[in-house]
């Protein structure tokens, strides 16, 4: 299985991919909130919310429930919940699935950067 960490940056928080993939199954639902989601944005290790104004406004063009990290075939793919204000790696606003590879800075809506990095 392929190893993956996710930095939500503006948290300070990371998640393992490769251990969430295990305990939960292949797919990781993703957005601004702890209900319903495996990868709550915007909530620090400690699990509190992020107190900045700024990225506060930030988080809330993220949805609820934005978007799905999922691994098959050895890959880890990212996909939008046909979101309000979209999903992005780097400039570019996906559609449909796209897989992760290496290193990609990820946007929710104008949060971010969430980092996709793959581990050794």
């Amino acid at each position: 299985m392929k190893n993956a960490i996710l930095t939500d940056v503006p948290a300070g928080r990371k998640y393992n991919l490769t251990e969430l993939v295990k305990e939960h199954g292949n797919n990781l639902t993703i957005g601004r909130n702890r209900q319903n989601n495996i990868i709550a944005l915007g909530i620090n290790s400690k699990e509190e919310r992020i107190s900045n104004k700024d990225m506060r406004k930030k988080l809330n063009s993220a949805s609820r429930q934005h978007g799905q990290i999922f691994y098959h075939d050895d890959a880890f793919f990212i996909a939008d919940n046909y979101s309000t204000n979209g999903t992005f790696i780097g400039p570019c606003k996906i559609s449909g699935q796209l897989i992760l590879c290496g290193k990609n800075k990820l946007f929710f809506g104008q949060y971010g950067p969430v980092i996709y990095e793959e581990i050794e």
